[in-house]
Order: structure tokens, then C-alpha cells, then sequence
């Protein structure tokens, strides 16, 4: 609503500091929702945020953000190698890179549904799911050198998952099939992007 972006605005004015706004997000049942919250290399749970004021974030989805234009194009737009997850956390993590703010307020309220992928078809979603989400971690950990030990632990286990896609095809299981493929595809992708 009007009141809700007027709201983001006057933070966005009254924290000198903020590059961002974000609204608090509820559900369709009007429970506080996951926006907030720690960077991805600090906590792997979207813990909900129960706040009663403004707070400063490390990190807010980016599904309603209002920022200046300028200040956008000044650290760069959305990085296009990701497709489907960590664009929240890497914007926020170039944000926070330049000692400005992200700032999650209390006043301006959303409601979101999280996580709903738009694919019908059940082995596309899956595909999907884990061929992005496993890419776009190592590409954003990369991004800040912490990809390493992770490049690591998914090259260890390549080997089987390669032999549980062929004995899953095999036996036709094509849900498990498809995931393993879909991991092991974005592996190499990223195996290629590094070298």
C-alpha cells in the first residue's frame, strides 16, 4: 500500500547510513514471515525475525527493496549469473561491503509466499531446484573466495553421484535420476566457470 512506501522512505531517510529498505513480511495467516536476517556464510536458517522495530540486517529479500537509483548503479546492478537464488545475498553482501545499511521496517508490511516455483512439470522442478541452487552457492561463495572447501566436498562426491543417476535410470527412477543429473551438471558448469 501507499503507507507501507511511504514508510520504507522516511527509514530510508532517517538512517543516514541505509543504502536499503525492506518491508517485514507476514504470511497470508498474518504471522511474521522469513525477510531479514544473517548472510548465508554466517547461518544456513532463514530464522523469522520478530521484530518490534526497525533493524539493521545483513541481508532482506529482494522481493520489495526501495533504494536510490544511483546508489544501485554506483556498486552494480544484479549480477545475471545467478538465476534463482543468492541475488538477495549477494546485493546485500556488496552493500554491506561499503559499510552501508540494509534496514528491515517494522511499520511497512508485506505479505510473501515463499519458495513456490512456477514449473509444473515435477522432474523439471526438481532439475531446477538443484541444478540452480548448487551452482549459484559455489558461484557465490566463489565470488568472495570462500568456495574452496565446498568445491571440494562436491567433487569428492561426483563419483557417486554419478552411479546413482545410471542405477536410478536404470531402474527408473526418474525423481532421483533427475536429481542426481542435476547436481553433477552444476558441478561441471561451475568446474568450467573456474578454469
Amino acid at each position: 500500500s501507499t503507507h507501507d512506501i511511504e514508510q520504507l522512505m522516511l527509514a530510508k531517510e532517517k538512517y543516514k547510513n541505509c543504502f536499503l529498505t525492506s518491508p517485514t513480511f507476514y504470511d497470508v495467516k498474518g504471522r511474521h514471515d522469513y525477510n531479514g536476517g544473517p548472510s548465508y556464510e554466517d547461518s544456513l536458517k532463514n530464522e523469522i525475525l520478530e521484530n518490534s522495530g526497525d533493524v539493521c540486517v545483513n541481508t532482506v529479500l529482494t522481493t520489495a527493496v526501495l533504494f536510490k537509483i544511483s546508489d544501485i548503479k554506483d556498486i552494480g546492478l544484479f549480477d545475471e549469473e545467478f538465476f534463482l537464488y543468492f541475488l538477495d545475498y549477494d546485493l546485500c553482501r556488496r552493500i554491506k561491503n561499503i559499510n552501508k545499511s540494509v534496514i528491515q521496517v517494522y511499520k511497512a508490511k508485506a505479505i510473501h509466499t515463499h519458495g513456490q516455483l512456477k514449473i509444473r512439470n515435477r522432474l523439471k522442478k526438481i532439475f531446477f531446484r538443484n541444478y540452480f541452487f548448487d551452482y549459484e552457492e559455489l558461484y557465490y561463495l566463489y565470488k568472495d573466495n570462500l568456495h574452496e572447501e565446498k568445491y571440494k566436498n562436491v567433487k569428492k562426491k561426483i563419483p557417486k553421484f554419478i552411479f546413482k543417476l545410471i542405477v536410478n535410470f536404470l531402474i527408473v527412477r526418474f525423481d532421483k535420476f533427475i536429481y542426481y543429473l542435476s547436481k553433477t551438471l552444476a558441478y561441471y558448469k561451475f568446474r568450467k566457470f573456474i578454469k
